[in-house]
């Protein structure tokens, strides 16, 4: 019975902390609210949701012959889905610019929500701000590492194509940097968390 009742006094105020009282509720509104911006927000919208279909929009009615294309590189990695239909904008350096900074303006949004998250925690009483800085550091060194490994490969490819006997090695020059530009990515990872938890 003496063991019940203290594993009860363990339980009991770790249940009573995943209940928020009006005060907690309240607290965390005001301390969201206080840092949310509606200009900022419409903004990262804009550039993450509509940047690339209006510019695509721009495109053809400024350059309906696809006057100037270029080689795929990074951002042409997924595909060219419906290349052919809108007159080589996804091949064009107008797509290059708008498509990656539609990506950094998703990011943005996403690392915006996370600082929403912590601000919410810190409104209970928790210190939270260093994960706020480390998760902002991972998120964009993340899809920096990502752009160079897309962009390498395009480029691989690129040779591949054009001297199809240098197959195999871009192959395993391919599978090597990934593996660099993946250990280095690691690293500044740890580096980070290092850093900012101590």
């Amino acid at each position: 019975m003496s063991r019940t009742k203290h594993v009860a006094g363990y339980v009991a105020p770790l249940v009573e902390s995943l209940f928020l009282s009006a005060d907690d509720v309240r607290s965390i509104v005001q301390r969201v609210s206080a840092m949310l911006d509606a200009a900022d927000i419409a903004v990262l919208v804009a550039f993450g949701w509509f940047l690339v279909p209006s510019s695509r929009i721009a495109y053809s009615f400024l350059n309906p012959a696809a006057a100037k294309t270029r080689p795929k590189v990074a951002s042409d990695e997924e595909g060219s889905e419906g290349d052919a239909g809108d007159g080589g904008f996804k091949r064009s350096y107008l797509f290059f610019v708008v498509d990656h900074l539609s990506q950094i303006a998703r990011l943005a949004l996403l690392v915006y929500a996370f600082d929403c998250v912590v601000v919410a925690f810190e409104a209970l009483g928790y210190e939270a701000k260093a994960a706020s800085k480390v998760f902002a550091k991972i998120v964009y060194t993340s899809w920096l590492a990502r752009r160079v490994q897309c962009f390498k490969s395009a480029l691989l490819r690129r040779i591949m194509n054009n001297s199809p006997s240098k197959c195999d090695k871009c192959k395993f020059l391919d599978r090597m940097l990934n593996g660099i530009v993946l250990s280095l990515l690691i690293v500044k990872i740890l580096e980070y968390l290092r850093v900012e938890t101590g």
